[in-house]
């Protein structure tokens, strides 16, 4: 049976100045070493699930249970060490002029000692390729960088859990791949479990399961292949097809012999290539 890591149930919250529940009776598991994304249009509940996850907000009703812990005042503290958040915007994170300095921030109010420190931040920036930065200010660096130096000082500290909140949104293509592919690379080595909150549908390829939300509850709970097969209609749950499943369906429109079921990225890149290569 598979190790759960976060355990959801029956989750209930509304908000002091709302007459509706933001979450409503949500329950779900996630598995060591998985990768699963919630997505969903604004207001869906995605960012109250975050602070509900990370203990900033209180539930109303239901459980969350991290790594057999169950949220609540005594433990949050070290539930807490158990998750690592990268945010949509990286400069909101940095707190030092230096690289080192503010990957090493976390591991200073865990208070470290500086030799064994010092060790884990050039460590954690390499695992990032992004040593050779440590003495720069993270505000002079490209987007693309800043987020690695983000991710270098997430797992610095070591964490059970990455939470990726909209935290390739604001990069350009090339970065964006490049963030998610070490993200990936990450949580294979570390036996990483990676939540992600996202509207990019790109991005849902990478995941081993996709939690669609509306209206604080539950809509899907299943792969990226189902969840496109089973929708009607993405765009009804403010979503957006991908690239790639909107071109496999033009060229299915257009007579190509090509799956009938949602292919990714790479896979559609491969058939283009195996196509041509026929010719």
């Amino acid at each position: 049976m598979a190790d759960k890591i976060i355990d959801v149930k029956n989750l209930n919250f509304k908000y002091d100045d709302s007459n509706k529940n933001a979450i409503n009776d949500l329950s779900f598991s996630i598995n060591k070493g998985e990768w699963v994304s919630i997505i969903g249009k604004n207001g869906s509940g995605k960012t109250t699930l975050i602070n509900l996850l990370d203990g900033l907000i209180k539930s109303n009703k239901g459980k969350i249970i991290v790594d057999s812990l169950e949220i609540n005042n005594k433990n949050l503290d070290e539930i807490r060490d158990k998750i690592g958040i990268v945010f949509q915007n990286p400069l909101n994170q940095f707190v030092s002029s230096t690289v080192k300095e503010d990957v090493a921030f976390g591991l200073e109010n865990r208070q470290y000692e500086t030799s064994k420190m010092h060790k884990i931040v050039d460590r954690s920036l390499m695992e990032v390729d992004m040593f050779k930065y440590k003495d720069n200010n993270p505000s002079k660096l490209s987007g693309g960088q800043q987020q690695r130096v983000a991710l270098a000082g997430v797992i610095a500290i070591l964490p059970k859990i990455i939470i990726l909140d909209e935290s390739t949104s604001m990069l350009d293509p090339k970065a964006k791949k490049m963030i998610i592919n070490l993200i990936n690379k990450l949580r294979i080595k570390n036996n990483l479990t990676v939540l992600s909150i996202t509207h990019d549908m790109n991005e849902i390829q990478y995941s081993d399961r996709v939690i669609l939300l509306k209206d604080g509850t539950m809509i899907k709970n299943v792969s990226p292949l189902r969840l496109f097969n089973e929708l009607d209609n993405v765009e009804n749950y403010g979503l957006e097809v991908p690239f790639a499943e909107k071109l496999r369906l033009k060229l299915q429109e257009n007579g190509f012999n090509i799956s009938n079921d949602y292919i990714n990225n790479e896979e559609i890149v491969k058939w283009i290539t195996q196509y041509y290569s026929k010719m």
